[in-house]
């Protein structure tokens, strides 16, 4: 059980909940000797303030009781508190060469725990079940392997078809200890209440999804990994796909080094821009987003001896996102992705930049006008532990966390964004840890 109590009256953080309580149970039972796992877990929450803050809550992200077209909630002004639950519950055969599962889960649209954690996706009820063979007796060719599939069926508390999918993998362990697997996905069309941020729910387009992986005996100096993953959608042009890959060095029994680089490349044909009200109502935009991302981990563990130890972390990353184009949303239930939209290329400004001119009625005037939602975002963290054992049991741990990050809104090559962070001030942050073992 926890519970918040904030005393708010008369100061400028009267948009916080005046108390929050929230309550978990949650009960496990192995049957069958052990074979069997079942369990079951209940939460619930509940909220009070003032009007305004309760307004807040129904209008955030996973709530939105203001969508248009949600007919199991509705946004109401005056509430001051707010209540909900989530419930789950899992059956699983843990034992056996046939392993498989059956998971249920619900939570409900007022759940509300953010005052104390964060909320999980709220609004749905979701069923899943599946199913896996494995094999750990050695043969010919495999050490071990295990093929699985999985269904899974998701609907809004209303009612909507949010999720609807299918998959296959298989993976495998060769007998000279190297390894991997396949698998994919299949996304039936469904719908999105959360795509429009509390506008009306859009059909989304159905997908496939897969991944490959790799990996070398790791027992070596020198070993590694690699990892791909993949997705098209079927309508539009969105896609996605991600490659990633840990070189680990290991020259003596002191050193271990790893590198792993990561690129990714995605467009998204219905990302979130912007809502306008308009004199005939909300209008809501999306945009044609091409995303990249770049990075790259490196650690290094070092000992000097059983009682003292160094640790470093460092971890680059580049992000660049541009928008082509911009959707007004005309049709959100179409069942063609071309009727869902209007489309409206971008204009170029002097200075460079883009903006999106939206006119609605073709008179030649723009009703609406947006700027470039390009963006553009570089950060480095690093982290270096020293870790000193002065006596048996007792530790010392001396600490220093750097990091550093820039955002912009818009558009540039990979290559400028670590040369931008050269002139951005960097936080640094220096503990001590100390730990005394008394024995008895």
């Amino acid at each position: 059980v926890t519970s918040t109590q904030r005393s708010l009256q008369g100061t400028e953080l009267e948009h916080l909940h005046r108390s929050a309580y929230g309550f978990g149970a949650d009960a496990f039972h192995r049957f069958r000797g052990g074979e069997y796992i079942a369990n079951l877990s209940l939460l619930g929450s509940h909220v009070q303030g003032s009007e305004t803050a309760i307004e807040r809550t129904q209008r955030a992200p996973g709530h939105y009781f203001h969508r248009p077209d949600a007919d199991h909630v509705e946004l109401d002004p005056t509430r001051t508190s707010l209540s909900g639950f989530s419930l789950t519950g899992r059956v699983q055969r843990v034992q056996g060469r046939l392993k498989w599962g059956v998971f249920a889960e619900a939570n409900s649209p007022g759940y509300e725990i953010s005052d104390l954690g964060f909320n999980p996706r709220l609004d749905y009820v979701s069923t899943q079940g599946w199913a896996r063979i494995e094999d750990f007796t050695p043969g010919r060719l495999f050490q071990n392997w295990s093929l699985g599939t999985s269904v899974g069926l998701q609907r809004g508390w209303g009612g909507e078809l949010l999720e609807l999918t299918g998959d296959l993998g298989f993976f495998f362990q060769l007998n000279n200890n190297w390894g991997g697997g396949v698998w994919a996905m299949r996304h039936r069309p469904s719908w999105s209440t959360t795509a429009l941020r509390g506008g009306p729910a859009l059909r989304r387009p159905g997908r496939w999804m897969g991944s490959f992986s790799v990996n070398s005996d790791r027992r070596r100096s020198l070993s590694g990994d690699g990892f791909f993953f993949w997705m098209v959608e079927d309508e539009g042009d969105g896609y996605e796909a991600n490659g990633s890959t840990n070189l680990q060095i290991q020259p003596s029994e002191r050193l271990d080094l790893r590198f792993g680089p990561s690129f990714g490349r995605a467009r998204s044909s219905w990302q979130y821009v912007a809502r306008r009200g308009l004199t005939d109502g909300d209008a809501y935009f999306v945009g044609g987003l091409e995303r990249t991302t770049v990075s790259m981990s490196v650690r290094l563990n070092y000992t000097f001896s059983p009682s003292l130890s160094l640790q470093l972390y460092a971890r680059p990353f580049l992000a660049a996102g541009t928008y082509d184009e911009v959707r007004e949303v005309v049709a959100p239930t179409a069942e063609s992705f071309a009727d869902r939209f209007q489309t409206h290329a971008g204009q170029e400004n002097e200075d460079g930049s883009r903006r999106f001119d939206v006119d609605r009625d073709g008179d030649g005037t723009a009703d609406v006008s947006l700027g470039d939602p390009s963006f553009n975002l570089a950060s480095l963290q690093m982290n270096t532990v020293l870790r000193w054992e002065y006596r048996p049991g007792s530790t010392l741990f001396a600490v220093w966390t750097h990091d550093r990050d820039r955002f912009g809104r818009s558009a540039w090559a990979l290559g400028d964004g670590l040369d931008g962070l050269r002139g951005v001030p960097g936080r640094n942050v220096f503990q001590l840890k100390i730990s005394y073992w008394m024995g008895l």
